[in-house]
């Protein structure tokens, strides 16, 4: 019999069999030559009959038992590998290529290189100085780059403020943290400082700011001091994380609308000394924001998970103790490592995600080591669901 852990459902023995089936099934490891028709058409029908038998059981159930949501569990255990597989195959019929054909044309005619983090996430970008007056086609390879990728990282780079900024001004329109200080005559930018008596605490998976009504599309963090080990950005793919949660799930969460609020953040300004007033006032000016809990990317038309544990307290139209559960088992699947890659930072390097497409942890392993990072964040839409897409 499965157990209950910290992390969730361990699998029996059979699960774990049919883990196997999964990876067998995904990466071809049947004696079968890489890239073989028949491995093709193999893997092609084994996921086809899989999602057939499950859009088949979910016709028969409106509404899920706490059973069920065990269940589920279980099964998602098991079900990374289809969801980076999902993801591959929107790329290339194949599933064995990280980007199309049309982007890495487009790099390589720009003298671009890319190294892939992560099998559906995640790309170190050379050959680009971002401090310099960026062509119009380069900045469209590049958004097209974070498009497929979700998160794009550069090396070795030295911005100024106005640098930085200007950078991101090529994506969109800028904001302004309403909380935060910001940096002295540079309010678009978040200095974010942790040491001794700062400890991090941006160690739990989230997207920025979707307590705003419209969350923000990207982030670009520039590293200005880092800590001799430890202090590693992860990132987890929103779109994969869909894919892979099944027919069921996914059926279950269509149209299903979650209120986002910053809580955190009065409660840490009421500890600093703010006053209820000033608080309230905030509260006031910031409502709770409601976002569907599957959101279409605006751009791309594929769909993401769009739930976090730091903003996102409850699913409407759901008894409070089954919604805490069902955020909880859609929270846990941004710990598989099969959605994520994993970013170490040096000084100089920047990082540029998609909000709207992942979600990120920062490691606090590095304290009481000092970490600067200077964050400056680009204005997005109003999260909308369509399921035509």
């Amino acid at each position: 019999m499965p157990f209950v852990g910290a992390t969730g459902v361990v699998p029996d023995r059979n699960a774990v069999s049919a883990q196997a089936e999964y990876s067998k099934a995904v990466d071809g490891r049947e004696g079968v030559a890489e890239g073989d028709a028949a491995q093709q058409a193999s893997r092609d029908d084994y996921f086809r009959n899989k999602l057939q038998g499950e859009r088949q059981a979910a016709q028969s159930s409106a509404s899920m038992t706490d059973e069920q949501l065990q269940e589920i569990g279980e099964r998602m255990l098991r079900s990374p590998s289809r969801g980076v597989w999902e993801v591959l195959k929107r790329i290339d019929s194949s599933a064995s290529r990280q980007i199309s054909c049309e982007l890495e044309f487009a790099a390589r005619t720009h003298g671009l290189e890319f190294e892939h983090l992560g099998a559906t996430i995640g790309t170190v970008i050379r050959g680009v100085d971002l401090s310099s007056d960026l062509s119009p086609q380069l900045v469209d390879v590049l958004r097209r780059a974070l498009l497929e990728r979700k998160v794009i990282f550069f090396r070795g780079q030295k911005l100024t403020e106005e640098q930085h900024k200007s950078f991101c001004c090529r994506f969109g329109s800028l904001e302004v943290h309403p909380f935060a200080p910001p940096l002295e005559g540079h309010p678009e930018i978040l200095r974010i400082s942790h040491g001794p008596a700062s400890p991090g605490t941006e160690n739990v998976w989230h997207s920025d700011v979707t307590w705003r009504v419209a969350p923000s599309m990207g982030s670009v963090l520039y590293c200005r001091q880092k800590p001799s080990f430890g202090g590693d950005t992860l990132f987890a793919d929103a779109a994969a994380i869909y894919e892979g949660l099944g027919t069921k799930v996914q059926q279950r969460l269509e149209g299903a609308v979650a209120v986002h609020d910053f809580h955190g953040f009065r409660a840490t300004q009421l500890r600093a000394g703010v006053s209820i007033p000033v608080v309230e006032e905030l509260r006031r000016a910031y409502p709770v924001a409601k976002h569907p809990v599957v959101r279409t990317h605006p751009e791309t038309g594929k769909k993401m998970l769009y739930v976090n544990a730091a903003f996102t307290r409850y699913i409407e139209g759901l008894p409070r103790e089954q919604s805490d559960k069902l955020l909880m088992l859609l929270y846990s699947q941004a710990n598989c490592p099969e959605y994520q890659c994993r970013f170490r930072w040096e000084e100089g390097s920047v990082a540029f995600w998609d909000n709207r497409a992942c979600l990120h942890l920062a490691t606090s392993d590095y304290y009481p080591q000092g970490r600067v990072m200077d964050r400056v964040t680009i204005q997005g839409d109003v999260p909308f669901y369509k399921s035509n897409l």
